[in-house]
């Protein structure tokens, strides 16, 4: 499996640059007020220079645990609490942060059409551009807590 921690570390700064200014822009409502249709929410999301056709309902969170065995619910809570953090704080964790968001779109992709993506490494390999626009984490936390918040 290709592990993106190589990658990340020789621009941490410049990668975290971005995803600190995407975190700092995500307003926080995505975990208490989205909106979903029909138990699920389909969307549109740009990664690098590729759309992704991406879905969610309540099987992404049971997915994502399969798949990582970590709770998506808690690394997202995790995701929140970067908000306020320091640069020298938030730095360590660059690579955490981009690799639970990179999980929840392939969770989201193959859900919405398998078709889209082979295996998760391959995905990684086909991303150019991960931080030329970081608005595609928002897009991709907000799509995953959509079923989940619905209820808030």
């Amino acid at each position: 499996m290709v592990s993106i921690r190589g990658t990340l570390s020789t621009n941490s700064v410049l990668g975290w640059k971005a995803v600190r200014s995407c975190l700092k822009n995500m307003n926080s409502s995505y975990f208490l007020w989205s909106l979903s249709l029909g138990g699920h929410m389909k969307k549109i999301v740009k990664i690098g220079n590729t759309e992704y056709s991406m879905k969610s309902s309540a099987y992404t969170q049971f997915k994502y645990k399969n798949d990582t065995g970590r709770k998506m619910l808690e690394d997202l809570q995790s995701l929140t609490k970067l908000q306020n953090a320091t640069e020298e704080e938030a730095l360590v964790s660059v690579d955490d942060i981009v690799d639970i968001v990179l999980r929840m779109a392939f969770i989201m992709i193959e859900e919405a059409d398998a078709k889209q993506i082979t295996t998760y490494d391959e995905f990684l390999k086909s991303i150019d551009g991960l931080f030329d626009d970081t608005e595609w984490i928002n897009q991709v936390i907000e799509l995953a807590t959509s079923p989940i918040s619905r209820g808030v």
